[in-house]
């Protein structure tokens, strides 16, 4: 039923022009989505709408579990001061470790405070690298969203009552 309610008003999606109208409806059909995959598979999912990928992604860890979370660039500089830079894709490995203990902060806002000269400085002079972090501590992403291909099967390894399969 929920994809062929897509089917039947995708002309009417592909319409919508409006920032604002895109994430609202963007939230309703994630929601819509969440929904449908825990009537047929019981599984709980969360997912993040945003102006682009890194505010989707941003969003999707923000209210979980069972959430849908909408961010646009402004919520996302208003908020900056509760997100981790750890949040920031390309930021959670060992380079965003020592991003945070070269300059002595944890937050975005504290990464948003930092001069592009001194991101460079700490890229290895890789201005590009530099530039996408700085660029990321203000919201804004230019990654494409690429089409995913869908796998056969899912595999999910739970340890159940504490006991081990070895």
């Amino acid at each position: 039923m929920f994809l062929q309610a897509i089917r039947n008003n995708a002309d009417y999606y592909r319409q919508v022009q409006q920032d604002e109208d895109r994430l609202v409806l963007g939230a309703v059909f994630m929601n819509e989505l969440c929904t449908y995959l825990h009537q047929r598979t019981k599984l709980s999912s969360s997912a993040g709408v945003g102006n682009n990928k890194l505010l989707a992604k941003v969003g999707c860890g923000m209210n979980k579990p069972k959430k849908v979370t909408t961010f646009q660039t402004s919520a996302f500089i208003r908020m900056s001061h509760l997100i981790s830079i750890k949040n920031i894709p390309g930021l959670g490995s060992q380079f965003g470790e020592d991003l945070m203990q070269a300059f002595n902060i944890k937050l975005v806002s504290e990464l948003r405070k930092l001069c592009l000269s001194d991101l460079e400085k700490h890229c290895d002079y890789d201005p590009k690298l530099a530039m996408r972090i700085f660029s990321r501590a203000r919201g804004n992403d230019d990654q494409p969203v690429t089409q995913l291909l869908m796998k056969e099967g899912l595999v999910c390894n739970k340890p159940c009552g504490g006991r081990s399969n070895n």
